[in-house]
C-alpha cells in the first residue's frame, strides 16, 4: 500500500513577500449561468474594460464548436469561448465562466495579491454592470508553482512512503484535497511537469498546484469577493506550510 504524508496548514496566513515567488499561473475562476449569448457578454464587457487597458479581443478555438458538444461534454460546459489582454492580466469568458489571469511568465511576473485582488475587482464590478450575471456557482482560487531545483523533495513537506523504495524513480505525483470550512483546497504535485501557457511557451519543472475552490448555489458579487479573500488565504497558507523553511527564506 502507498502512504503520503502531507503537512498541511488551515489558519489563515498573512500575505508573503517574496523576490523570486515561484508563481507561473494565478487564476481566478467564476462559473455562473447566463442567458446572454457568449459572443454578447464578451463583447460588452471588452468594451467596458478597454478604458482598464485591455486591448486585444481572441476568439478562442473552443467557441466555434456547435453547441450541442459544447453543452454536453463536461470538459467544455465551462470552458471560455473568449479572451481579452492587458499588459499584466487577461480575462477570459463565456456565458458560463469568467477567469481573470495574472500574467506570470515572460516578461510579466505575479504582481502581488493587493494589485491582482484590485484587478478582480474591476473587472467584476464590470461584468456586475451588464446585469447578465444573477449569481454564481462556484468560485475557485488557483495558484500554480513550478520550481527547477533537482533536490525539490528535501525542499517541501510532502513525504512519500512505499514498499520497494529502492525501485522508485524520482518522479513523483500527488494529489488530495482538504476542507476549509465552506471551501476545499486541492493539492497537486508533481516532480516532473510540462507546462504550456497561453502565449505559446512551456517550462519544465516541478509543479505544485494549489487551488480553493467551493460551489454553492446562488453566489452574490458581493459574497463572491469574499469568498474570493479566503481562497487565496487558503491557497497561501497550504504554500506557507508545504514549503520547507530553509527554502521559503531563499525565495524571500
Amino acid at each position: 500500500m502507498l502512504a503520503i504524508c502531507a503537512i498541511i496548514i488551515v489558519n489563515m496566513a498573512n500575505e508573503l513577500s517574496l523576490s523570486k515567488p515561484p508563481v507561473v499561473d494565478a487564476i481566478v475562476e467564476l462559473r455562473f449561468d447566463s442567458e446572454m449569448p457568449s459572443q454578447v457578454i464578451a463583447g460588452i464587457l471588452f468594451d467596458k474594460l478597454t478604458k482598464y487597458g485591455y486591448g486585444s479581443f481572441e476568439e478562442i478555438e473552443v467557441a466555434r464548436l456547435p453547441k450541442e458538444i459544447k453543452d454536453s461534454e463536461a470538459s467544455l460546459r465551462y470552458a471560455a469561448h473568449y479572451r481579452f489582454s492587458s499588459d499584466k492580466f487577461f480575462v477570459s469568458i463565456s456565458s458560463r465562466v469568467i477567469s481573470v489571469v495574472c500574467k506570470c511568465v515572460g516578461e510579466s511576473t505575479y504582481q502581488g495579491w493587493d494589485n491582482y485582488k484590485h484587478e478582480i475587482e474591476k473587472v467584476l464590478s464590470e461584468l456586475r454592470s451588464l446585469s447578465a450575471v444573477g449569481g454564481f456557482s462556484r468560485v475557485g482560487v488557483r495558484f500554480v508553482n513550478l520550481f527547477t531545483n533537482s533536490d525539490i523533495l528535501e525542499r517541501i513537506n510532502i513525504a512519500i512512503q512505499a514498499p520497494d523504495v529502492d525501485m522508485i524513480t524520482d518522479e513523483r505525483i500527488v494529489g488530495f484535497v482538504y476542507k476549509n470550512g465552506t471551501m476545499n483546497t486541492r493539492i497537486n504535485f508533481a516532480t516532473k511537469a510540462s507546462l504550456s501557457f497561453v502565449d505559446g511557451g512551456s517550462m519544465d519543472g516541478a509543479v505544485l498546484d494549489v487551488d480553493s475552490y467551493t460551489e454553492q448555489e446562488d453566489i452574490s458579487f458581493d459574497r463572491a469577493l469574499g469568498l474570493i479573500e479566503d481562497g487565496h488565504k487558503f491557497t497561501e497558507a497550504a504554500f506557507v506550510k508545504i514549503v520547507k523553511k530553509e527554502f521559503m527564506d531563499e525565495l524571500r
